[in-house]
């Protein structure tokens, strides 16, 4: 087919341009813009180039071109079986991994893991190629190792407050007091910490609230029999460790009350 590998190389700029862009209209800044972008693109230039492959493999079969591999014309058989099959085998991965990418962007820290897997298993299906096609293959295996390092060494935290941050940037002026006992709606970063950690008030009155009721429990188990001293002192502990300092005295106060009454 004319003019491949022209078409490629504009499209490679096209996929760069065009991911750097969405991601900038997406809100994305710094090194967390840097990282989804490379990822963006990694995922739609495999697609564009296997896509440009495949075309070019059915343009070479249907005007019976010759292969400069074989030497002989394009033909429907194994040889040309296996490139198309490569070739579409290929373009479901970048699929995937433009999915996954996209899921960066948008703060969700379980899609770098899946992006991560994905780019491995493409550069173990890539990197045999290299004595075969050693243009092909060489920049194939190159562009999946630089992916593995920037997605891999950008760490967790470049996509993982990206949530936060426009929640934060949305919810933060309107903040309002947590009531006693009622529990906080945030939205998880994926390792156990709360979506709303970035405001001290709502992780306070969350503490407070959680202390609370476990000091309620505690008072309603013993006045009813149901909770022994081991059991009781179990759960003082765990309302000393997520409480202040005025609660933990609390706590102390109705322990001496359950040695007492015991």
């Amino acid at each position: 087919m004319p003019y491949t590998d022209q078409i490629v190389l504009v499209l490679l700029l096209l996929c760069l341009f065009g991911s750097l862009v969405y991601q900038w209209r997406q809100g994305l800044r710094g090194g967390r813009l840097a990282l989804v972008t490379f990822a963006m693109f990694y995922a739609l230039s495999v697609i564009s180039a296997l896509t440009m492959h495949c075309i070019d493999l059915m343009y070479g079969w249907s005007h019976h071109l010759t292969s400069f591999g074989t030497g002989k014309p394009f033909a429907w058989n194994w040889h040309l079986y296996s490139l198309t099959l490569f070739g579409v085998l290929l373009i479901w991965f970048g699929v995937q991994c433009l999915r996954r990418a996209l899921r960066m962007g948008r703060g969700d820290v379980a899609a770098r893991g899946e992006f991560l897997r994905l780019v491995v298993v493409m550069l173990a299906i890539v990197l045999p190629i290299i004595p075969i096609q050693p243009f092909f293959g060489a920049i194939a295996s190159a562009l999946s190792v630089i992916a593995l390092l920037v997605v891999a060494l950008g760490g967790r935290s470049a996509t993982g407050t990206a949530e936060l941050e426009r929640y934060a940037s949305r919810r933060g002026s309107q903040a309002s007091p947590t009531r006693p006992g009622t529990r906080m709606r945030g939205r998880s970063d994926g390792d156990g910490s709360e979506g709303v950690s970035s405001m001290p008030n709502r992780i306070c009155a969350r503490r407070s609230s959680t202390a609370t009721s476990a000091i309620r429990s505690i008072c309603l188990s013993v006045s009813r029999g149901w909770l022994s001293r081991s059991s009781a002192r179990t759960w003082i502990n765990v309302s000393a460790r997520s409480g202040t300092a005025g609660t933990s005295v609390l706590v102390a106060v109705i322990w001496s009350g359950i040695v007492a009454c015991g």
